[in-house]
């Protein structure tokens, strides 16, 4: 971990850098005590434990008395921070679980005008629409529907769909094939949480009950010049995938 230098207020930041050290930590251990990790980050242990108990807060992590702080895997089956742009496939390696597609679903559609107004598209413009339903450990978490900005693609359409089946069977994310056959790149993304009821197809996507909460997630990818590339709809049962929202103070 990097020393930490700056006006925030430091927890926020130790947060932030537990949260990389939780993707990438054998779960079966304790977590570096608060002595080690305040001399990694160079902050008080005062801050290290603020930053702590906040992730126990949201049981993210969990205290064996005389043992030392784990990860706690009974929550979810995978732990993200939302101001982070991993990729779920990446997200689910990280915390040590098999990634995997139970279906994936491409068509050139007609789109509405959420879509049009997320991509900035004329209303004749068709775009390719891309159903994924995310596995970790072959158990479903999260049924991610995208839609890509015609210009990655112009009139070669068909075989940008045979790209991306391409790359899908290799377990690729969109974020990737977009990186290696475009010149653009998802630079930053803009996102909207929604609690809402599944609708049948989420259901049997997510083998949940009809009606049962999940989260949706809006996102709008853009490229380093601010172009909108990508428009995602991600419904996520929240009892199998976790989001974390690391809120940062300004002054």
């Amino acid at each position: 971990m990097n020393k930490i230098g700056t006006k925030r207020p430091l927890y926020t930041l130790v947060q932030e850098e537990l949260l990389e050290l939780i993707r990438e930590w054998d779960q079966t251990k304790p977590l570096p005590s608060e002595t080690d990790l305040s001399k990694q980050m160079g902050v008080s242990r005062s801050t290290v434990r603020e930053a702590i108990q906040n992730l126990e807060k949201s049981d993210i992590l969990f205290k064996r008395q005389g043992v030392g702080t784990f990860i706690n895997r009974q929550r979810a089956s995978a732990v993200t921070a939302l101001n982070n742009l991993h990729g779920i496939q990446n997200i689910v390696t990280s915390m040590g679980k098999k990634p995997g597609f139970k279906e994936q679903r491409i068509n050139l559609i007609k789109p509405d005008k959420k879509i049009l107004t997320a991509l900035n598209l004329e209303k004749e413009t068709s775009v390719i629409e891309v159903k994924q339903v995310y596995l970790a450990d072959e158990i479903e978490i999260v049924l991610g529907i995208s839609y890509i900005n015609p210009d990655l693609y112009k009139n070669k359409h068909e075989d940008f769909i045979a790209k991306i089946k391409t790359h899908g069977d290799r377990g690729d994310s969109l974020f990737k094939i977009i990186d290696e056959e475009t010149e653009s790149g998802v630079e930053h993304a803009v996102a909207q949480i929604e609690a809402i009821e599944a609708t049948p197809e989420t259901s049997n996507a997510l083998g949940v009950a009809d009606s049962a909460p999940v989260l949706r997630l809006k996102e709008t990818y853009y490229d380093k010049s601010g172009r909108a590339i990508m428009f995602s709809l991600d419904y996520i049962d929240t009892n199998r995938f976790e989001l974390l929202v690391v809120r940062k103070r300004h002054f």
